[in-house]
């Protein structure tokens, strides 16, 4: 109900409550309990109206008419949906998100973001998403499971990342966009956008939508990774895979803000796509989305996320992440991290990467009892790194033992405890060190 007619309403009210005890011998305070409980009750949420969706499925559409789509869906579904930009392309387009939740639901509501066509030539991506959008929307109210993802999240959907190069480019200002996540650096101009739109909103889940494979990738191998996307893939029959192409990609920006990120790869081609085949992916994955919906945005909500500041947590998240090594993934133990740090420090001050001393390491892990069998790795940074994010060093340190069969045969296998930490040497070089016991 309006907030004018209520207020009207209340004020009618008082005064007749008034003009009647004075009239009366009934006490005010009565009165005035009867007036609390009409009030109470005129102000209830009310049910969001049952939306009236006249396309569900759109066809392939170019991006202007993509978004009077979208403002369609909000007129007919007014009471669960709000469109805003969050920025302008380096030509003046608007970068457009539709936002779905039941408002008249109060909570802490956990937050997922949805995207297409961060390369705009991949426009299966974005189709899929709108029709998404369009059968969410259509089915609140009827769908008992659909109606209560509506009431418990905030669902938000970037159909097109990159407007500027939908739906025939995969380049966006001269550079890939997939390939421009930084930790310390801006983005090109529709990257940067969504990078601080992300920030902003504090996303709990990001799917990224792309082309082609029909493949769930994900970033890392922690474990709520595979366990999500491992249903993915069966609800939907994609193939899943983890570990990416490197530490600038979307999902894997995503995964060091704390986010569950991972990459869809519709479809079997970059063509804009028939109504058939848009609705042959749609009928693919829609299962696989909304159990990505559901489950995605909490699942890491009783893990505390890396603080990539942190010497230790970036070269660690950048292990978790890295394509083949499990070294963090062993168990990490307070007297091997003591002895990374310490370490770490002593190349740095002497300004040389090496083992100096290392039996002497060794020796006091054997007599901690925690194993036998000692490793250790150490690395050195390029000095124009010096500024990097602790990720970013991680990933370079890791890039290095892999060129070195000695140090990859560490760092690929998991092990029974580990330490790890880098540390800044006064010529601007960063030294790390791994250690790890068996």
């Amino acid at each position: 109900m309006d907030k004018k007619v209520i207020l009207f309403i209340a004020l009618f009210v008082l005064s007749t409550l008034f003009f009647y005890s004075t009239s009366t011998e009934r006490p005010v305070e009565e009165l005035f309990k009867k007036f609390e409980g009409a009030v109470s009750e005129l102000t209830q949420p009310q049910e969001p109206q049952q939306p009236n969706i006249s396309v569900v499925i759109p066809s392939f559409m170019e991006y202007p008419q993509l978004v009077e789509q979208l403002k369609a869906w909000e007129k007919e579904a007014e009471d669960l949906v709000e469109i805003g930009t969050y920025g302008k392309t380096t030509k003046n387009k608007d970068q457009v998100y539709i936002r779905i939740t039941n408002e008249m639901k109060t909570g802490d509501k956990p937050k997922v973001l949805m995207s297409g066509c961060i390369h705009g030539n991949e426009p299966i991506s974005t189709c899929t998403v709108l029709g998404w959008i369009g059968t969410i929307l259509d089915n609140y109210g009827k769908d008992a499971k659909i109606t209560e993802l509506v009431d418990t999240r905030e669902l938000w959907f970037i159909p097109v990342i990159s407007p500027d190069s939908y739906p025939n480019s995969r380049s966006v200002d001269g550079v890939d966009p997939n390939r421009n996540f930084y930790d310390n650096k801006k983005s090109v101009t529709p990257i940067q956008n969504l990078r601080d739109f992300f920030k902003k909103q504090e996303f709990d889940a990001f799917a990224s939508g792309h082309s082609y494979g029909r493949v769930f990738i994900y970033p890392s191998n922690k474990d709520a990774y595979k366990r999500i996307c491992g249903k993915m893939g069966d609800l939907s029959g994609y193939r899943t895979r983890g570990g990416s192409a490197g530490p600038t990609l979307d999902a894997n920006w995503a995964d060091r803000q704390g986010a569950f990120g991972i990459i869809i790869e519709f479809g079997t081609h970059q063509r804009p796509p028939s109504d058939n085949e848009i609705k042959d992916e749609f009928n693919r994955t829609y299962e696989a989305a909304l159990y990505f919906m559901k489950e995605a945005p909490i699942a890491f909500e009783n893990n505390a996320k890396p603080d990539l500041h942190n010497t230790s947590e970036g070269l660690i998240e950048a292990g978790l992440q890295f394509p083949g090594a499990n070294v963090c993934k062993s168990e990490p133990h307070p007297l091997l991290m003591e002895l990374a740090t310490k370490h770490a420090e002593y190349q740095a001050r002497v300004r040389t990467q090496g083992h100096q001393n290392f039996n002497k390491r060794s020796q006091e892990i054997m007599n901690a009892g925690l194993g036998r069998e000692t490793a250790e790795i150490c690395a050195e940074s390029w000095k124009r790194q010096e500024n990097d994010s602790m990720f970013d060093l991680g990933w370079e340190m890791f890039k290095c033992w892999k060129e070195s069969p000695g140090h990859w045969s560490v760092a690929s296998k998991q092990h029974r405890y580990f330490g790890a930490d880098m540390a800044k040497g006064s010529n601007g070089v960063w030294y790390s060190c791994i250690i790890v016991c068996n």
